[in-house]
């Protein structure tokens, strides 16, 4: 029986049918592709992630890969340079940045915009190097419009979970958090993030979620910590929720940060 079998509480039994998941090593471990989804049969779902700077267990971690059109070359944003077919899942790209190596792209996502407005988004499932004039991405389905060389843009989106970061280490106050690690990271390591279920989430200090009535809501602060939402402003800002307490607590307890994670 497999990990994805059976949803919910389990038993002494089922331990043996749980990934590692607290597991963090330089080695990726070649069954599990950067992204890679799993649900245990506990009720909590991990993404296979990879490192590319410090970052503590139990707080929430970025996305560090910046936005294409943004500061750095992250990405990719413009005219496609090369048309393609209606009905073609193979696209040739005029991204000229030296660092765009092959699988530079892989689990990442494509939106292709045409003269009619139709855009779509496609999974990028394989990218060759640019050579410095263009490179060639592969779709995870076929063009619904035919793309022009011109005229209309093209954006890459890098894997989400192939740069993980602590919060407040590429743009503060301009991060997604995206996991939660069950384990302290550094750069290069693959780690397995928490994405949805119940855990535990160190709470920021100060007003606890839970301490007072109506304080059930928890968002994260911009170091990975979590608060209720009063503290983070809800209303006045945007922050990013993180989920809601999962026991009960009267007015002036201590509150807690057992919440069910919601990053999915």
């Amino acid at each position: 029986m497999s990990y994805n079998d059976t949803i919910g509480v389990v038993t002494l039994n089922d331990q043996s049918n749980f990934p590692d998941i607290n597991l963090v090593g330089t080695t990726k471990n070649p069954t599990y592709p950067v992204g890679k989804r799993i649900v245990l049969p506990d009720d909590r779902e991990f993404r296979y992630c990879l490192a590319a700077g410090s970052s503590l267990a139990h707080r929430g971690a970025i996305n560090s890969v910046v936005i294409p059109g943004d500061t750095g070359t992250d990405g990719y944003e413009g005219a496609a340079g090369y048309a393609t077919a209606k009905g073609q899942n193979v696209l040739q790209i005029s991204d000229t940045a030296a660092g765009h190596t092959a699988d530079y792209y892989v689990g990442g996502w494509a939106v292709i915009f045409n003269a009619s407005g139709e855009f779509q988004v496609s999974r990028i499932l394989k990218s060759t190097a640019s050579d410095g004039t263009s490179l060639v991405i592969t779709l995870s389905d076929n063009l619904k419009v035919a793309l022009t060389a011109t005229g209309v843009g093209v954006t890459l989106y890098r894997n989400p979970y192939i740069a993980i970061k602590a919060g407040m280490s590429t743009l503060q106050d301009f991060e997604s958090f995206v996991v939660v690690p069950m384990a302290n990271i550094v750069s290069g390591e693959y780690f397995w993030g928490q994405v949805t279920g119940p855990t535990w989430v160190t709470a920021h200090g100060g007003t606890w979620p839970g301490s007072s009535a109506g304080l059930r809501d928890v968002y994260f602060h911009i170091d990975g910590t979590i608060d209720p939402a009063s503290i983070r402003d809800v209303g006045t800002l945007s922050p990013q929720r993180a989920g809601y307490l999962l026991s009960a607590g009267s007015s002036g307890s201590y509150g807690d940060a057992l919440i069910q994670l919601q990053l999915n």
